[in-house]
């Protein structure tokens, strides 16, 4: 299973994150007239782990960023709080894919001031092995 597959069926199951956004986390962007709150998250890079001798392993990284819509800047700071407390320093199965380590690599606030909602963007890196 992709690691994207894996992380929208993990993230969607979070109690926390799920009371927010119900379901609504979406690839690359969202559906036209979608409803607030939701999060974009898109695949930024991928790193395949070497061996010393620079030989492959199963392990890669990714980089996964994740885009916060919200209409209050404070729903979209809770949003990015549940994120972190379902991601930040994992380590298990996420629907079959072993996952050795999410790390936060990045949190922007992006000011649009002509939109009428917030965005803020998070990056995990994730190691796991490939199938």
């Amino acid at each position: 299973m992709r690691i994207e597959k894996a992380l929208v069926a993990y993230l969607i199951a979070d109690s926390g994150l799920k009371s927010l956004i119900d379901k609504r986390l979406y690839a690359f962007h969202a559906q036209t007239q979608v409803q607030f709150p939701f999060i974009t998250y898109q695949r930024v890079s991928t790193a395949k782990v070497l061996t010393h001798d620079l030989g492959e392993t199963t392990l890669t990284s990714v980089r996964i960023q994740f885009d916060i819509y919200s209409k209050t800047y404070a729903n979209a700071l809770a949003i990015t709080d549940a994120l972190r407390e379902a991601l930040q320093g994992y380590r298990g199965t996420m629907s079959g894919v072993d996952v050795q380590s999410v790390l936060p690599a990045l949190e922007q606030h992006v000011d649009e001031p002509d939109m009428d909602y917030y965005r803020l963007t998070v990056d995990y890196i994730v190691t796991h092995t490939e199938e």
